[in-house]
């Protein structure tokens, strides 16, 4: 069995295993910053990375490939940690062998379509409970590692602690004031003239796993307001113009750093407009079409 981590500290492997590298950013930050935009969504802080928190999910993680099945610590194994666990199993290389903790947190972040607002947590809380403890309000640190076991028949744990423990019975995620921030919603259709800029699209705030894909627009946090699934904005065609030049996409996202004049795009819309990502940000006129 081999065991990996993301700290500098090192178990030896008892056999070798070959893991494709993750295009983009390592897996740990690319696990952080899908966690930290949906705490942003909600108007909360971002979590921070922790190495001994990381040291200790890995250790949880190599344990759980040992006995095979998925077993949470108990409170004295874990003081004032909450813990979150993803269990996979392939018998191909696949995203969840080669970065799981992105993998893990993809799969754990779209929990939120079921939490009821509001909601304490509860013997009713399994739907969203991984969810409810990525954001819960109070948390300020993160720390995630996995094992993964058998060349020929990929079995991986993922193991999140998080610090302080959240999913704390007869409490809510977080408090309704939290939201406050983004409670703001425009509706119009504009024209607008503001900046664009571009990212590498993924899990976003209109509830669908855009990796990859093209022709996506995010708006800003102020005009797309508090809701995120099933906002009136989501899946709105956009009609962008600069540098003499137009392209559309459809509104899947929130921009929680953006001026509510300002658009974040998908690459492709970037290039279209002004050929070159490097240029980073520029003026344009959009609308909803």
């Amino acid at each position: 069995m081999m065991f990996f981590n993301i700290s500098p500290v090192t178990l030896a492997p008892a056999f070798a295993l070959v893991v494709s590298a993750f295009s983009g950013p390592l897996d740990s930050e690319m696990a952080l910053s899908l966690a930290n935009t949906e705490r942003g969504l909600n108007g909360l802080a971002p979590l921070t990375w922790d190495v001994q928190l990381a040291n200790a999910a890995i250790n949880w993680a190599n344990y759980l490939g040992e006995v095979g099945s998925v077993v949470h610590a108990t409170e004295a194994e874990r003081p004032n940690q909450g813990e979150v666990i993803a269990h996979y199993t392939s018998t191909s290389p696949d995203d969840a062998s080669t970065h799981p903790m992105t993998h893990a947190t993809v799969d754990w972040l779209p929990e939120r379509i079921n939490y009821p607002p509001g909601a304490v947590i509860g013997p009713d809380s399994g739907p969203y409970i991984h969810w409810s403890q990525l954001v819960w309000s109070t948390a300020t640190a993160i720390g995630c590692g996995f094992s993964q076991s058998n060349p020929s028949f990929f079995e991986t744990f993922v193991v999140c602690r998080i610090s302080p423990e959240g999913n704390i019975i007869g409490q809510p995620p977080f408090p309704s004031t939290a939201t406050n921030i983004t409670r703001r919603q425009d509706t119009s259709s504009g024209p607008f003239e503001g900046e664009i800029t571009h990212y590498t699209t993924g899990l976003r705030a209109c509830g669908y796993d855009d990796t990859g894909a093209s022709g996506i627009v995010a708006l800003s946090h102020e005009k797309m307001g508090a809701p995120s699934n099933g906002n009136p904005l989501c899946d709105r065609r956009v009609l962008l113009s600069a540098n003499g030049r137009t392209a559309e996409g459809k509104v899947r996202d929130k921009c929680m750093g953006c001026a509510i004049e300002d658009v974040d795009v998908s690459e492709d819309i970037f290039i279209a407009l002004y050929d070159d990502l490097d240029i980073g940000r520029g003026s344009v006129t959009w609308e909803l079409i």
